[in-house]
């Protein structure tokens, strides 16, 4: 039975921790590859504040990086691949959530890591050769390509993720103000009228530019639906890892 990436990452986590007694553990998907050995560099910036250590990303699909800075930058939001995590970070933020099964794991992961007080690097020098989907470059957008089933998990759980984290900061006293301050990625990610947005644009670009055009749109409203409802299922309380002096401090 496939249970998702965010369960089969838990497994590797695990398994580096309980049969390797490793600290660090590197994730990578099929689709990425290091242009030189990541180690050395890595090894260099980790310690015990810092939750993940990332590349710079070569975005095959355009030829182009994502960044060209080359200095080490602290940042919001990593993809997996790619990602050299603190197994004891991951264990003190709960790993991985599973419900996403896939989708916004990573970006749910890095927003865990943060409120619990660590930090998130990424090294310049290090560089991923990583393909997003089947990207087309359009006039006024790119296109992706997901598939429907893709869609659908997109939808959901930045929906999702997006209304439950909203509520955590307003039980912690946080106005969207004070969000914006944490990190653009917070209000990015944590907003449900920006999500709710971001969607609606990839409607338009479902019509516009890809092919299967009904079957995503209803697996983007469907999405939407269910993580509506996964929402209201939730009894939303501040999670126990949040470092409520250190976010606090961030956020005034």
């Amino acid at each position: 039975t496939n249970k998702g990436i965010a369960n089969a990452l838990n497994q590797i986590v695990s398994k580096s921790v309980d049969d390797l007694g490793a600290s660090w553990t590197l994730l990578m998907d099929q689709d990425s590859v290091f242009k030189t050995n990541p180690f050395a560099e890595f090894g260099k910036y980790i310690g015990d504040d810092i939750a993940i250590v990332c590349p710079a990303i070569h975005d095959d699909n355009y030829g182009t990086f994502k960044t060209k800075d080359y200095t080490v930058t602290e940042i919001g939001i990593c993809i997996t691949s790619g990602s050299y995590i603190n197994n004891k970070v991951w264990k003190n933020v709960c790993g991985f959530d599973d419900r996403l099964f896939i989708d916004s794991v990573d970006t749910d992961y890095s927003i865990k890591v943060t409120m619990a007080g660590y930090k998130t690097l990424r090294i310049g020098s290090v560089c991923l050769n990583h393909e997003l989907g089947h990207t087309e470059k359009h006039l006024f957008k790119s296109a992706t390509n997901h598939n429907a089933i893709r869609r659908y998990y997109i939808a959901r759980n930045s929906y999702y993720l997006s209304l439950c984290y909203s509520r955590i900061f307003k039980l912690q006293g946080l106005k969207q103000t004070e969000i914006n301050k944490i990190n653009s990625f917070f209000d990015h990610h944590t907003s449900p009228s920006r999500v709710l947005l971001r969607q609606l644009q990839f409607v338009l670009i479902v019509i516009l530019y890809e092919k299967n055009k009904i079957k995503k749109i209803k697996a983007i409203f469907n999405g939407l639906k269910e993580g509506l409802e996964m929402f209201r299922k939730e009894n939303i309380q501040i999670p126990s890892y949040v470092n409520k002096k250190n976010f606090l401090i961030i956020t005034h």
